[in-house]
């Protein structure tokens, strides 16, 4: 017989809910149990999980009840199929800046940040090669993206190693809500996961034709 939740369980998890907040959409990271939409509230970088996918970038949501969870400086918001509606806000939610140079990573001003956006030259990379890891052998490729004079090196493992095997080098690329992390030695090391978003630009630096999706 399952126990009932103390006062105190029942507490922390009320105090874990985010009620009525109206996000802006950026981008939309579909699963296989719905989507992962990686929103803001006009400061923040959410991410909102879905069990359902009709959702695109641009939409603001009404977020009517959510549980809120902080992780290695992600915020996650879990809904339920009634937990979001779409709303016409009176003004529209402008998303804040998220660029970053990457002299401001190669200089070490700026390390250990989340959900930042990246731009340059993908100047090499790696061969595309498995890596035996505590949940098993996934794929991963190392890179270096360039900017001017500033070059910095990335990682990207599973599906985004193999976005980023595909894309030629000497290719403009935007990688959005990426994380910045010192690596083992002490360098900074552009981080993408499985919500990451990889774009190919052309020369004006829009996305190009052929770019990478989600």
């Amino acid at each position: 017989i399952r126990e009932k939740p103390s006062e105190e369980s029942l507490r922390m998890i009320e105090g874990r809910k985010a009620r009525n907040l109206i996000v802006r959409v950026l981008d939309v990271v579909e699963v296989a149990a719905g989507a992962i939409l990686i929103a803001t509230d006009g400061e923040q970088i959410l991410r909102v999980q879905l069990p359902f996918k009709e959702v695109k970038p641009g939409d603001h949501l009404l977020v009517k009840e959510a549980i809120r969870e902080s992780r290695r400086g992600k915020i996650r918001l879990l809904c339920g199929e009634e937990d979001v509606e779409e709303v016409e806000p009176e003004e529209e939610i402008k998303p804040p800046s998220r660029l970053v140079k990457l002299a401001e990573i190669s200089s070490g001003r700026k390390t250990e940040l989340v959900d930042v956006i990246v731009e340059g030259v993908l100047y090499t990379k790696t061969r595309l090669m498995r890596v035996r890891t505590r949940f098993g052998e996934v794929e991963k490729v190392g890179f270096w993206i360039r900017d001017g004079e500033a070059a910095v090196q990335g990682s990207a493992w599973r599906a985004k190693a193999e976005e980023i095997a595909r894309i030629r080098e000497g290719a403009r690329v935007r990688l959005k809500w990426v994380s910045v992390r010192m690596n083992v030695f002490g360098e900074p090391e552009i981080q993408l996961d499985n919500e990451s978003i990889i774009e190919v630009l052309d020369g004006s630096g829009q996305e190009a034709s052929s770019g990478s999706g989600k």
